[in-house]
């Protein structure tokens, strides 16, 4: 994602929540994530987190953009690994809005970047994995992306 519009969806997330958005919120985002993916919280938010993960199992054909999770990520203690491994050190973190119809239209929200050297995804270049929380914590999806190339994190 570029700086510039990097710095665009900060600016939305930022008018839509009413305040400013400092790094210290990504910080507190991201360790009540790793609480839940690690069984420290909650089971039940996490069930309702993993029914949205688990659409990331299979292809929807009415989503062409839609990501897969290889085979071996569809493995609900694999996948709560590589969520944590994820959290515990991301290559990136972004403010953003969740998205409506695709859009990025709804409530603030954090986006988890970490690029493994490793393929994570069903499709060749997809060896990143993008977490999604709201500002409150909340494990929104995770699915897995291409990296921009010569990324990685070992």
């Amino acid at each position: 994602m570029s700086a510039n519009t990097n710095n665009q969806l900060r600016r939305l997330a930022e008018k839509k929540s009413g305040s400013s958005l400092p790094e210290t919120s990504k910080r507190h985002v991201i360790n009540r994530l790793y609480q839940l993916v690690t069984g420290d919280a909650k089971e039940k938010q996490w069930a309702e987190a993993q029914e949205h993960i688990a659409e990331h199992f299979h292809r929807i054909k009415d989503k062409p953009k839609h990501t897969v999770f290889a085979k071996k990520y569809r493995d609900i203690p694999e996948l709560r690994q590589l969520i944590a491994e994820t959290l515990s050190r991301p290559s990136e973190t972004t403010y953003s809005l969740l998205t409506e119809n695709g859009n990025p239209e709804g409530n603030p929200c954090l986006l988890i970047h970490r690029h493994f050297s490793k393929q994570i995804g069903e499709s060749e270049g997809q060896n990143s994995l993008r977490v999604i929380g709201d500002m409150d914590g909340k494990l929104i999806s995770a699915f897995p992306v291409a990296s921009p190339s010569g990324k990685i994190h070992k």
